[in-house]
């Protein structure tokens, strides 16, 4: 893998808590793969030695946007995108248009308005999925930003939630995450386990208690939701000698300091703020407690004391009890109950012999379960998913009509064709859009022509709306006239030759010039018009084509006569890509301007096209669009409809 090249992705550069540890761990592992690693951050806070040691180079995006750093990472080769945190809907739709996007989901804070998945009056954790009514009155659309609240921008937040909802894959830490993630609207398909990986000690930790007692360490954020004040409740309940070390930073530091001096533990604690290198501390301590109010994605801090033979006492919330196992590796306490906390506690410091079971269980369930080489293997499965798609893997689809599009992003489609290039195994394309399927609807042959290809693009709105209708989202409009850039840029870099078939005599011509002037170093090869006789003149045009040493061959026909000639034809061309693109000869000549960008993004480009050409495409628009949705609903509630039983996701 010595040509692998990965961007990581977050918010801060730098270290906050123990997923920023896991996040350079990563990093560290697919270095050691073979990997080349890369960083872009959306703020820094300076260079840290530590964090930055595994990446090749680090970019701090600029608050314009990051399309220079999109081209930038581009031109390195990067394969896929790792996304630990993103603040910008637009800037991960950017990546996501750019390089597969692998989400490691960790925490609540797309799908939770508070971000804490808890109640905010009597801290209750919270069980509803995302919901506008019931998310807009629990958070009373108020968020903290630094010392001072400010709104919460609505529009932009369910944006950024259906931006990371189209990942590629999401990875999660627990089974927990992974229901949670399903209930608020991710794909299960697209969903992978991550074994989290802490290295064990070689030689397992001795009790460290003395003369001042037992020693508890705690280790994480000064927040509400890490239940740092339900901790110092649960110390003032014990009747022993004991003494806890807080390790972390937050904005609650001052308020939690101020209730141990009500509580009168304040000298038995040591507040020693953020810590780089916490081992010392776990080697010193004799329980670790993860007091957690809110509900833990899954609680790393847990792995690493049991890596320095530790046991841990922890509330029952969230993922916790993915790796706690009550009475085997640590004791579980009843959620947000600091009593029950204390109990436990108290448990463990009367019951030596228990509390030395525990933590050898705990060092040997980390070494059994929690291994370099099950991580390893359960961060594979998900690149190779990503970059490495198996003969024969089943695309994610879309089915209208029995005729299964695929549902997927640009990486993934210009992946497909790629690959077909690189191996020169032969790939007819279609793109299917809302009239192509109105055709479809009563004609059976070209039906059964989108039915039996297996690279259909669903191109459109009408398409967008229609899978609305069906209960499913369509994850990208892969229309031609946006595939064309990108092809180009792609046979650029691969030095892949174009053929382009199709439209009126001259149309192709004009937009060879304007496509080799906009793309330096791109090779036209050969142009042809689409008015000819396919009995007498087809065989010297498929001569013509192989001659010219074509790897692309884009006919531009109209549907079906594109899709008719290549399913003819396409068995004696060599081209291994062989493309249906309709009208996109005309908007490429400069025959006919395309819609601004406002209206495609809002995708009402028909409009437009019905405003230039109201004599051709009415009948199409006005009458066609309404007639397919019509049609859709249709299928949906006949019996005919195979819609449940295809591998749509």
């Amino acid at each position: 893998m010595s040509n692998s090249r990965i961007l990581f992705y977050s918010t801060n550069r730098g270290f906050i808590g123990g997923v920023e540890r896991m996040l350079v761990s990563l990093a560290h592992s697919l270095k050691s793969e073979g990997w080349k690693v890369y960083g872009l951050f959306e703020r820094s806070s300076g260079a840290d030695p530590v964090f930055d040691a595994p990446f090749e180079e680090i970019r701090v995006a600029e608050p314009a946007g990051i399309d220079q750093d999109i081209e930038f990472f581009r031109s390195l080769g990067i394969q896929l995108v790792m996304l630990h945190k993103c603040s910008r809907a637009d800037w991960l739709t950017g990546l996501q248009a750019a390089f597969p996007v692998l989400s490691l989901i960790h925490d609540h804070d797309y799908y939770c308005l508070r971000r804490h998945k808890y109640f905010p009056f009597k801290r209750i954790n919270c069980p509803l999925p995302y919901g506008l009514p019931w998310c807009a009155a629990c958070s009373m659309l108020l968020e903290k930003r630094g010392g001072s609240y400010g709104l919460i921008n609505l529009k932009e937040r369910q944006k950024l939630l259906q931006a990371v909802r189209q990942s590629d894959l999401s990875l999660v830490l627990s089974d927990f995450m992974a229901a949670n993630l399903v209930k608020n609207g991710w794909d299960k398909a697209r969903i992978r386990l991550l074994v989290p990986y802490v290295e064990a000690l070689a030689t397992p930790q001795q009790d460290s208690s003395g003369d001042s007692g037992l020693k508890l360490l705690y280790v994480g954020q000064l927040i509400r939701g890490k239940g740092v004040d339900l901790l110092l409740r649960a110390l003032a309940e014990l009747d022993f000698a004991w003494t806890a070390r807080i390790a972390g930073r937050g904005s609650d530091e001052d308020y939690l300091k101020s209730q141990a001096a009500e509580l009168g533990i304040a000298d038995r604690l040591d507040f020693c703020g953020w810590q780089e290198d916490v081992n010392a501390f776990y080697a010193e301590a004799d329980l670790v407690v993860v007091p957690s109010r809110w509900q833990e994605p899954y609680g790393l801090v847990g792995l690493e004391a049991y890596a320095h033979h530790k046991a841990v006492v922890a509330f029952d919330v969230g993922g916790i009890s993915q790796w706690l196992k009550h009475g085997r590796t640590g004791l579980l306490a009843r959620e947000g109950d600091h009593r029950s906390l204390a109990r436990s506690i108290t448990k463990l410091q009367r019951d030596p012999a228990l509390r030395k079971r525990l933590e050898d269980n705990a060092w040997n369930y980390l070494k059994a379960e929690h291994n370099y080489e099950k991580h390893l293997a359960s961060l594979r499965q998900a690149l190779d998913i990503l970059i490495k798609p198996k003969a024969g893997t089943e695309l994610p689809t879309l089915d209208i009509f029995g005729i299964k599009m695929l549902n997927i992003t640009w990486p993934s489609a210009l992946g497909i064709l790629e690959m077909s290039l690189k191996q020169r195994e032969k790939t007819a394309v279609w793109f299917v859009n809302a009239d192509c399927l109105n055709k479809a609807w009563k004609d059976d042959a070209y039906r059964k022509l989108l039915r039996d290809n297996p690279v259909v693009f669903p191109d459109g709105s009408g398409i967008m709306l229609a899978a609305k209708l069906l209960g499913k989202s369509l994850r990208e409009n892969l229309n031609g006239t946006d595939m064309l850039p990108k092809l180009c840029k792609l046979a650029v870099a691969g030095s892949y030759k174009i053929f382009l078939l199709g439209a009126a005599s001259g149309v192709a011509e004009k937009m060879r010039d304007n496509l080799v002037k906009r793309f330096p170093g791109l090779q036209i090869c050969g142009v042809h018009h689409g008015f000819f006789d396919w009995d007498s003149e087809a065989d010297a045009l498929v001569q013509e084509i192989n001659q010219s040493g074509a790897d692309i061959l884009l006919v531009a026909f109209g549907a079906p006569l594109q899709e008719r000639f290549i399913s003819r034809f396409g068995s004696r061309i060599e081209a291994a890509v062989q493309m249906g693109v309709g009208g996109l000869f005309d908007f490429y000549s400069g025959r006919i301007p395309r819609a601004p960008l406002w209206m495609r993004r809002l995708g009402i480009e028909w409009i437009f096209r019905l405003i230039q050409e109201p004599g051709r495409m009415w009948r199409r628009y006005i009458l066609g669009n309404p007639l397919f949705l019509y049609r859709v609903l249709k299928w949906k509630n006949s019996k005919n409809c195979v819609f449940y039983q295809s591998r749509e996701r």
